[in-house]
């Protein structure tokens, strides 16, 4: 589904640009980005968002988990993080998440992800 449209939520600039650059590397080309969960929510509002690949911390008081939760079922998100505790998991668990990516990441990581939340049903 190379039509599909992504969104990268994250506040780091290089993350943000590496995922960017990954995706097109997979021949991806709809990707729209942004730094902050409250963005985030504005653009899924807007627009039909397939996946959104988003970050856990964010620079705000809105993390990629609270801002999960308020986006609901609109997209498919794909956490990405540095840390793995349990409760991170766990808050994880309560969201509309189709995978998680430990950070560093990898090109081949964010195929697999991707391939498993496009053949996941919604």
């Amino acid at each position: 589904m190379k039509n599909t449209t992504f969104l990268i939520v994250e506040d780091d600039d290089l993350t943000r640009e590496v995922l960017r650059k990954t995706l097109l590397g997979l021949n991806y080309k709809n990707i729209l980005s942004c730094n902050n969960g409250f963005e985030a929510i504005d653009i899924i509002r807007k627009d039909k968002i397939d996946i959104c690949i988003m970050d856990i911390e964010l620079n705000n008081k809105l993390d990629g988990v609270d801002t999960a939760k308020i986006i609901g079922d609109k997209t498919k998100i794909i956490f990405t993080s540095g840390h793995k505790e349990s409760d991170t998991f766990k808050r994880i668990s309560e969201t509309n998440s189709h995978g998680f990516l430990s950070k560093p990441i990898t090109p081949q990581m964010v195929q697999q992800a991707v391939e498993l939340a496009l053949s996941a049903q919604s």
